[in-house]
């Protein structure tokens, strides 16, 4: 899409972080590459909490560049595509990897966030479901 796309499941942050199609990638590259009072310029002299980074992305995006948030719990189609149960709360529409506490019920296809340190490691994921290079598919073990 043409349009830029940035979304969380809630609110204005997301313990998990966000998706961005490459629209909202090159609005966000945008607002670094001309830094303002919405958007300062990226520095190692400016560090913080998660919220913190989350919070200047967000500002970044849309403060600085008029991005729109889309928060799909807010939308009754999306919650019914991830398989909830209902409209409101209750069902978890993110399974959030990189924390310990989850909801206690999630949609039947509920969003899979985790972290990618380093592109070897999405590799051997692959590998290990898909078999080398894609060949083999995976059987499971006990």
């Amino acid at each position: 899409s043409s349009q830029p796309l940035y979304l969380i499941d809630q609110g204005d942050y997301a313990p998990w972080g966000y998706v961005l199609n490459s629209a909202a990638a090159r609005k966000l590259l945008k607002a670094l590459d001309a830094p303002s009072d919405l958007c300062p310029a990226p520095s190692h002299d400016r560090t913080g909490d998660l919220i913190t980074v989350y919070g200047m992305i967000h500002d970044c995006l849309h403060y600085a560049q008029g991005v729109p948030v889309q928060a799909w719990e807010d939308d009754s189609h999306v919650r019914q595509a991830l398989g909830c149960l209902g409209d409101g709360d209750g069902d978890g529409t993110v399974v959030n990897l990189k924390v310990r506490s989850q909801p206690a019920e999630v949609c039947r296809r509920a969003v899979l966030a985790y972290m990618v340190p380093n592109a070897r490691w999405m590799w051997e994921i692959f590998n290990e479901i898909y078999g080398k290079n894609g060949t083999t598919a995976h059987h499971g073990r006990a």
